[in-house]
C-alpha cells in the first residue's frame, strides 16, 4: 500500500515540477562562457516581440560589459534577420529583443571583442534557437492543458489509492 501511495507522491512532485524542455544552454569559448535565457520560458513565439538575456562569466575576470563591442546577430540559414549591440536591461543584465518572423530554427549569434586590446579574450557563441507558431496566449493554455492533465492523474491516483484503502478495512 506504501507503494502506492508512494507513487501518487512521486505522479503528483513530476508533474508539478515537469514543464516544456528549457533551452538554457551553457557556451564556452576559451575564458568566457555564457548561458542564454529567452522569455517566455525559452519557448519563443513567431510574431511576437521575444527578450532574451545573457549570463556571461570570464575565469581569469577581465571580461567587463562596458569594455565589450558585444554584438548579436539573429540569422535564419544564410539570411539575417538582426544585427544589433548588445545592451543592458534595467537590471544590468545584457539582454535585448527580436521578433522572430516565422517559425524555424534560427542562430543567434553573440559576439564580443574588448574595445582595449588584450582587456579579455574575443568570444563567439552561437545558439540554435526553435521558434514556433502561435501566440505567447497559445503557449500558456498549452501549459495551463499540462497542469490539468496532470492534476487529473493525480486525482485518479489517489482516489483508487482510497479505494483500494476501503476495501482493505483501512
Amino acid at each position: 500500500m506504501w507503494l502506492s501511495g508512494l507513487s501518487v507522491a512521486t505522479i503528483a512532485a513530476a508533474c508539478l515540477t515537469a514543464s516544456p524542455a528549457s533551452a538554457h544552454i551553457l557556451k564556452t569559448d576559451g575564458s568566457i562562457a555564457a548561458v542564454l535565457h529567452i522569455d517566455p520560458d525559452d519557448h519563443p513565439v513567431s510574431g511576437t516581440s521575444t527578450s532574451y538575456y545573457l549570463f556571461i562569466d570570464d575565469t581569469t575576470n577581465r571580461f567587463t560589459f562596458a569594455g565589450c563591442d558585444c554584438i548579436v546577430t539573429v540569422k535564419k540559414g544564410s539570411r539575417v534577420i538582426v544585427t544589433e549591440p548588445l545592451r543592458l536591461d534595467t537590471q544590468s543584465v545584457p539582454s535585448g529583443t527580436v521578433t522572430f518572423p516565422e517559425p524555424g530554427a534560427y542562430d543567434l549569434v553573440v559576439s564580443g571583442a574588448p574595445r582595449v586590446s588584450g582587456a579579455f579574450q574575443p568570444f563567439t557563441f552561437d545558439y540554435l534557437v526553435r521558434v514556433t507558431a502561435g501566440s505567447s496566449a497559445a503557449l500558456a493554455a498549452g501549459s495551463i492543458i499540462w497542469l490539468g492533465a496532470c492534476l487529473g492523474v493525480s486525482i485518479v491516483a489517489l482516489t483508487a489509492c482510497w479505494l483500494q484503502l476501503k476495501r482493505q478495512g483501512g
